[in-house]
């Protein structure tokens, strides 16, 4: 639910926007998508109806500033959003860092964003 919610939001910047794993042989640019972590909010009543996520979304090009200038539309629509998508409701999105580089195998620079989710799921 979460991924499809992430997806939907992602791939208004990028329609190559992938859960996961790209496909073999995707075309240059492209975002990656996974949620690393999911913590959730204990109540004293019962089950949580709260969690936080960590989400890490890479974006891929064979240009260094083509990732760079992908990932900075990525953190722009992202940080600090807030809003119901894919029938989840995001209480805010949160920007945590980011870390660039090459990978030499896929020969494609990266910029890798780590955002924190609050989500209510009570909603």
């Amino acid at each position: 639910m979460l991924s499809d919610a992430i997806y939907s939001l992602l791939s208004t910047v990028n329609s190559d926007t992938y859960p996961g794993v790209a496909k073999q042989e995707v075309e240059y640019p492209f975002i990656v998508h996974t949620v690393r972590k999911v913590y959730p909010h204990p109540t004293k009543d019962g089950a949580s109806s709260k969690d936080i996520a960590i989400v890490a979304v890479n974006s891929c090009d064979n240009d260094p500033d083509g990732a760079q200038d992908q990932a900075d539309s990525i953190r722009a629509l992202l940080d600090e959003y807030s809003g119901m998508t894919a029938s989840v409701n995001i209480e805010k999105i949160r920007f945590q860092d980011e870390e660039c580089g090459y990978d030499e195998e896929a020969k494609a620079y990266f910029t890798l964003h780590t955002y924190k989710i609050w989500i209510n799921y009570a909603t």
